[in-house]
Parts: structure tokens; C-alpha cells; sequence
């Protein structure tokens, strides 16, 4: 991959506030929660996002993320512009359109892992306080 060549599709999913789908195993069918970044930096491809928890697959994607079972991610993409060195065999990504990251137990780059996974409770617990507050503003309580 390229440096750089996530950043036209990127740009155009930023302009249409859609971010690429976080799917479970590629399955266009189970979505499992939604991406609230995503950038390129100078490793690659970073993203955050928020599990679907009151879903059966998203609290099931939790719960083995948590424990370290399942804790790959792979790219869903139609290269625009790539090259391929036959001397090396090496295909080389220079712009991609960007569909979807999923989950996935055995990623095709072994170094694009998921680095961290918040607890329920602290999920919750912001959940929990985004709806008070939503109430207060609507009773009118600052």
C-alpha cells in the first residue's frame, strides 16, 4: 500500500459524513457497528469505531475482541491505480476506493490489528450519561 492511497476515498466519504462499513468477516449482511474515525498516518490506515452492542452480532464481536479471539482487520476496496513489479512479485496500492473494514480473525496483513477494545461498563456508562443529558435538555435543566 502506498502512502496516500486511502486519502482521495477518505476525503469523499468525509464530504458525505458516510464512513466505510465496519462489517463482521466481510459479510456485506452483518454490519456490527459504525466508524467515528478514520485517517491515513504514517503506519497506515487508523481507525475508531463503536460496536453495535444491543445487536447479537455486535455484542458477540465484543465479547471476542475482548477476550483476543477474533482481533484482525481487512480492507474492502477497488484499487483505482496500482502497479505490480513482476521482478518481485509485489503489487503496490497507489489509490483505492475504500468500501468497508472488517473484522476478522485472520487478516491478510498480519500487523492490521485492532489495539484496544473499551470495556461494557464504560460504554454504558457514557451511553447512560448522553441520555441524561438529552433529558435534562429537554426538561429544560442545565
Amino acid at each position: 500500500m502506498q502512502k496516500g492511497a486511502f486519502s482521495a476515498s477518505l476525503e469523499k466519504s468525509q464530504s458525505e459524513k458516510r464512513l466505510p462499513a465496519m462489517l463482521w468477516q466481510h459479510r456485506q449482511g452483518e454490519p456490527i457497528g459504525v466508524y467515528t474515525t478514520m485517517r491515513e498516518d504514517d503506519v497506515g490506515l487508523y481507525v475508531e469505531g463503536k460496536l453495535a452492542l444491543k445487536t447479537q452480532l455486535g455484542a458477540e464481536a465484543y465479547e471476542l475482541m475482548k477476550m483476543g479471539a477474533v482481533g484482525g482487520l481487512s480492507i474492502g476496496y477497488v484499487s483505482r491505480d496500482d502497479s505490480y513489479d513482476r521482478v518481485t512479485g509485489v503489487r503496490t496500492l497507489k489509490q483505492i476506493d475504500l468500501y468497508e473494514v472488517s473484522v476478522v480473525t485472520f487478516p491478510a496483513n498480519d500487523a492490521a490489528r485492532v489495539t484496544g477494545v473499551k470495556g461494557l461498563h464504560a460504554a454504558q456508562a457514557a451511553e447512560a450519561n448522553a441520555v441524561q443529558s438529552l433529558i435534562n435538555i429537554l426538561r429544560g435543566v442545565q
